[in-house]
């Protein structure tokens, strides 16, 4: 599941970030809005984050447990 590139990459922005709106995540990582939101919907279904919906933006977070501090500590350097 985190061993697509966009994926890892989406995750080690977020571990940075904590929150992040779709728009902010595929500006920052200059990856479709469509791509992004598709693979963070894959990974919300797997439980690294929750969501929050403004208006018509959907913001991410990122659940923080042991394993994702594990997986941050694995991919993210």
């Amino acid at each position: 599941m985190a061993g697509d590139p966009v994926r890892i990459r989406i995750l080690c922005f977020m571990f940075e970030h904590k929150k992040a709106c779709v728009t902010d995540i595929a500006e920052s990582l200059d990856v479709p809005i469509n791509t992004i939101s598709h693979h963070l919907q894959k990974m919300k279904h797997v439980k690294f984050f929750e969501t929050k919906r403004i208006g018509t933006i959907i913001c991410y977070e990122l659940i923080e447990n042991t394993f994702t501090k594990r997986l941050q500590r694995l991919i993210c350097f």
